[in-house]
């Protein structure tokens, strides 16, 4: 039907362009001319060779690009969400109660730490951290700990926490204790210094200082650290009167020998005998002594490891402990 369409467009444009006409086409002869060009279209269309159709109807259309599968829309993944249960391991003493400042005037021992709280002298205890046992200081502490402590916390206002116990046994305060934004209890215990220990009913940060402890484990630090014994590989001593030839003299070579002794054990220095006390260890007064002289060994001796007056036996601080003290006269 396209064909005689074209056929009449130009059959209408030659007309028109084939020059002025003189008057104007009525509508009868418009009619009888475009009758004309239909069936001079149609006898054309006739006389052009068909083509068969194929049996079975007109095929369809297959595009000439490859089929491809249908996409799937895309499917949409929920993103799960995390809450942060503990972030911070401060985060479990606090709120536990009030906190309260104290002013730290000396560290008695690694978990033990004394100071002025509400105008009161006050001994407080580290909650979850070994009890402190004079007997069990040296398994409980790192050779460290008294010094880590000492200087996070000397001269000090501390914040302290409550957990459940006011005081314990021994009149102590039993107190999660941090200097600044340091969790000292946490800290000590991460750094391998200190074993944690449960303290009950004061159990809100266990699981915290448990997790603490296996860290320092695994990271072999503080009491974890392991100790290798010495691997002492004997040395062959030639004896006495021997001589060291490496090399076999020559035929009528002369080689004079030098008797080679071993070398002696030397004695032990002073500085292996026994401490005068243990500046780490519990706490001790002028009354714990035996003699002044006594006193003025472990003042002296704390002095040279650094850590000062520590058991506050030079009260005018004239570098003579226990001057005032009274001991037994000794017997000649």
């Amino acid at each position: 039907m396209k064909k005689p369409l074209i056929l009449i467009l130009a059959t209408l444009l030659l007309t028109a362009c084939a020059g002025p006409v003189p008057t104007p086409l009525s509508p009868s002869q418009m009619a009888t001319v475009i009758a004309r060009t239909v069936a001079a279209s149609i006898k054309l269309n006739a006389a052009l060779p068909q083509t068969p159709a194929p049996p079975g109807g007109t095929p369809k259309a297959v595009p000439s690009w490859p089929k491809s599968s249908p996409t799937p829309p895309p499917t949409r993944t929920r993103t799960p969400t995390f809450t942060a249960t503990n972030p911070s391991p401060s985060n479990c003493a606090f709120p536990q109660s009030a906190s309260e400042t104290l002013r730290v005037t000396r560290v008695l021992n690694p978990g033990t730490i004394e100071g002025v709280l509400n105008d009161r002298l006050v001994q407080v205890q580290l909650i979850g951290v070994a009890n402190s046992d004079p007997a069990q200081i040296a398994v409980d502490f790192s050779p460290q700990a008294m010094l880590h402590v000492a200087d996070w916390v000397a001269g000090q206002e501390l914040t302290l926490v409550k957990d459940t116990s006011d005081h314990d046994l021994r009149n102590r305060l039993p107190r999660y204790v941090f200097a600044g934004k340091l969790f000292v209890n946490y800290e000590l215990i991460r750094l391998g210094d200190a074993r944690s220990r449960p303290a009950e009913p004061d159990l809100a940060c266990l699981a915290t200082l448990q997790q603490a402890e296996a860290e320092a484990r695994l990271q072999q630090v503080g009491l974890w650290k392991p100790v290798y014994p010495p691997t002492n590989t004997p040395t062959p001593q030639p004896g006495l009167g021997s001589s060291a030839t490496p090399d076999l003299p020559g035929p009528g070579t002369v080689v004079a020998t030098f008797p080679v002794y071993a070398t002696p054990t030397p004695l032990p220095s002073p500085t292996s005998l026994a401490e005068p006390c243990a500046c780490g260890g519990a706490d001790l007064s002028c009354h714990d002594f035996s003699s002044r002289q006594a006193a003025q060994a472990c003042f002296d001796y704390c002095q040279s490891k650094g850590m000062g007056d520590i058991f506050q036996i030079d009260g005018d601080q004239n570098g003579r402990a226990c001057e005032l003290a009274r001991y037994p006269t000794p017997t000649p």
